[in-house]
């Protein structure tokens, strides 16, 4: 196997990426979630605006997303999501790598927040300068229930003004 100096990391915006690539991205995230639905759309919860491929030669194995969460009162939050892996080149700093790189766009990007939700990258996102939502800072619109707080293994870090609380329309 091939050392993770090898690899090739590229920031593209979605509109920028070409059928061949999105098709690879999603039976990434299919084979990586188990999300079948992935692999027509090549997203899992949320469109992304832009993203991080990470290529060995010519085989991606890696791929993370940013987008523009809607949210109430209307700043302009980004969120981080679907980042994968392949197997055979997971814990060689990839994912580490592709959530700097996204970070910094999102900057760029001009976002008064970055905001992400992780079960197994808990460590990388604080290292990050992330923290974890307090209580009562985000929450997830519903419909027709009280809107939901957002709470344990979401992280957010401002750089704007803090405005909470703050309410996303959707999961991403």
């Amino acid at each position: 196997m091939a050392d993770a100096g090898t690899l090739r990391y590229e920031i593209v915006a979605e509109e920028d990426v070409t059928d061949e690539r999105r098709a690879l991205a999603g039976d990434l995230l299919a084979d990586c979630f188990d999300r079948p639905e992935a692999r027509e759309r090549a997203w899992i919860l949320h469109p992304p605006m832009y993203r991080v491929l990470v290529w060995h030669g010519d085989v991606l194995v890696g791929q993370e997303m940013g987008c523009r969460v809607e949210c109430d009162p209307p700043i302009d939050p980004h969120g981080l999501g679907d980042a994968a892996v392949r197997k055979e080149w997971r814990r060689r700093g990839v994912a580490d790598r592709m959530g700097v790189l996204l970070h910094e766009e999102a900057i760029c990007r001009n976002a008064d927040a970055v905001l992400c939700a992780t079960g197994q990258l808990d460590r990388i996102v604080l290292g990050h300068g992330m923290e974890p939502l307090e209580p009562g800072e985000v929450y997830l619109k519903r419909r027709f229930r009280r809107d939901l707080p957002l709470g344990k293994g979401w992280y957010i870090r401002w750089h704007g003004e803090k405005v909470v609380p703050l309410k996303i329309d959707r999961k991403f």
